[in-house]
């Protein structure tokens, strides 16, 4: 009996370790404090028509690091429409870690020649070899628009110091 017990109690552990579940850590952006950030850098916007725009996204690190809310932005130099025919609108939008190299982009509301994009945008996070600049990369990213979605490629460098860790 004793031994059926110790062989049960044992099985039972080792299930248990089997199935006990992993902790899994949460990707963050670092430094928190004071934690302004802006993002600059050439987009091309491909709708109907491809434009090559400066863009430029404010905001703040989260205090706990779980997301960037950029609270403004704007669209400039490049083609001509930039900033008069295709902007950036409905802030705040919301960055967040969606996994070790990358981040989605929620919110994301832009006016375009066409009519608008809205939706999330999803793009690598790539932290510097050396400080202080990481860039966000955006490689055909599809955001959903009326008539037709638009697409996001280029880089952004992101000031400060912010990394993803």
């Amino acid at each position: 009996m004793f031994k059926r017990a110790t062989v049960a109690s044992a099985f039972a552990l080792a299930v248990a370790g089997l199935t006990a579940p992993t902790q899994v850590f949460a990707q963050t952006f670092t430094p928190t404090f004071p934690g302004y950030v802006t993002l600059t850098g050439n987009v091309t916007i491909a709708e109907a028509t491809t434009l090559n725009c400066q863009v430029t996204l404010n905001g703040a690190v989260n205090p706990t690091g779980a997301s960037i809310t950029i609270t403004s932005g704007s669209f400039s130099s490049g083609d001509w429409q930039c900033g008069w025919l295709i902007y950036p609108v409905a802030f705040p939008w919301t960055i967040t870690p969606s996994g070790a190299h990358a981040i989605t982009l929620t919110g994301v509301a832009l006016v375009t020649t066409l009519g608008a994009c809205s939706g999330s945008a999803h793009a690598s996070w790539n932290n510097p070899y050396v400080w202080p600049t990481s860039i966000v990369r955006f490689s055909s990213t599809p955001v959903a628009g009326l008539p037709v979605d638009c697409r996001l490629t280029g880089d952004l460098v992101v000031s400060d110091g912010v990394t993803l860790q």
